[in-house]
């Protein structure tokens, strides 16, 4: 069976399945194979329901590759995804076919009871599936399916198409172990048993299926960051002005995922993030002064990016500022002159220090 996920009613189909196909081999009493029509009808009820859940899933996708602008690599993974579900629907479609014919040859359904007739025999199973060779037919069409999926989304799923030393419940019953695929599906197998193993066959298709689509649409827009908190930032000149003075700053609308946890670095050494905002702090280094006593310099901030598809992403810029150079202003504060050696009381400032002048007189 597939080692994609399945659900609890699958796992307990599956289960049933293998029970009453041992219970088969064994020769217990004809009842077994009205169990296996119930059995039968079950399983392609599942398998339509999963098969209804793989067609939302994929229109779903067609609207997410829409509203995120028909990029090409969303179109190409797209067009991968609706080839894979042509196929899906050819096989599955197959095997509708296979049941069908195996109905008819065997007389078609009983007018009272709407069953086929013939569910014991097993005449008409050998003469199709063995003897004409559609058993083999079969194999290479489940096998390649399932190899292409493999190959498609990157992940490997088990053969659907099992010998019996392949199979993890016959492979240990000597009596079944060294029989291929066709010989253990359908020789000596009654037409009822056939349909519920055809019909298992199917519903393994389908639920491999969903499990691509799921690994597919998580490669869609993997590396993209989904923001989904919003701030807003005023980038101003100085958050001090004097009264009557004009206040200007731009307004922004910052974005950040709470889903992605950035580093980063000025000047190359990494700085405290919190909430997603770098805290820079470093004291202004002096330089070559200008005629307004400013003197220009820059750092490099870089922001590091670990994607919710496992790629990184670097975003770098260089950030200018200015250094203004300290003048110091010393006046008398009461009187405009100075008296040597007298206490002088004095007002000094350094006007270019701003809100940073703290001094400390010796």
């Amino acid at each position: 069976m597939a080692t994609s996920k399945l659900s609890p009613r699958q796992k307990m189909i599956g289960v049933i399945y293998l029970v009453l196909t041992a219970m088969l081999a064994l020769q217990v009493s004809s009842s077994v194979l009205d169990k296996f029509m119930v059995l039968s009808g079950s399983i392609d009820k599942s398998r339509e329901l999963q098969f209804s859940q793989n067609e939302r899933a994929i229109q779903a996708l067609k609207n997410g590759v829409k509203d995120m602008g028909n990029r090409p690599a969303d179109i190409k993974i797209l067009e991968q995804l609706l080839a894979m579900h042509q196929d899906t629907v050819a096989i599955v479609h197959y095997i509708d076919g296979l049941k069908k014919q195996l109905i008819d040859l065997e007389g078609g359904l009983d007018r009272l009871t709407k069953l086929p007739k013939g569910l014991k025999s097993d005449t008409m199973v050998a003469r199709l599936m063995i003897n004409k060779g559609e058993g083999n037919v079969l194999k290479n069409k489940l096998n390649k399916y399932i190899a292409q999926l493999s190959k498609l989304v990157h992940k490997p799923y088990a053969p659907i198409a099992l010998d019996a030393k392949e199979h993890e419940f016959f492979s240990y019953d000597p009596n079944q172990a060294k029989k291929d695929f066709v010989t253990l599906n359908f020789d000596h197998t009654p037409l009822g048993a056939a349909l519920a193993t055809l019909s298992q066959f199917a519903s393994e298709v389908v639920t491999t299926e969903a499990d691509a689509i799921l690994t597919l649409g998580n490669v869609m827009g993997a590396s993209d960051v989904k923001f989904d908190t919003l701030k807003l930032l005023a980038n101003t000149k100085s958050y001090i002005v004097a009264a009557g003075s004009k206040y200007e700053a731009d307004l922004i609308l910052a974005a950040s995922s709470s889903g992605v946890s950035p580093e980063m670095f000025i000047n190359n050494q990494p700085i405290v993030v919190k909430d997603g905002v770098g805290k820079i702090s470093f004291t202004a280094a002096p330089g070559s002064y200008d005629s307004h006593g400013l003197a220009k310099k820059s750092f490099k901030a870089a922001v590091k990016l670990k994607l919710p598809g496992g790629k990184e992403s670097i975003i770098t810029d260089d950030i200018a500022y200015l250094v203004a150079k300290p003048v110091i202003q010393v006046k008398a504060a009461t009187v405009q002159s100075l008296y040597r050696n007298c206490g002088n009381e004095l007002d000094i400032q350094v006007p270019s220090l701003g809100v940073a002048y703290n001094p400390v007189l010796k």
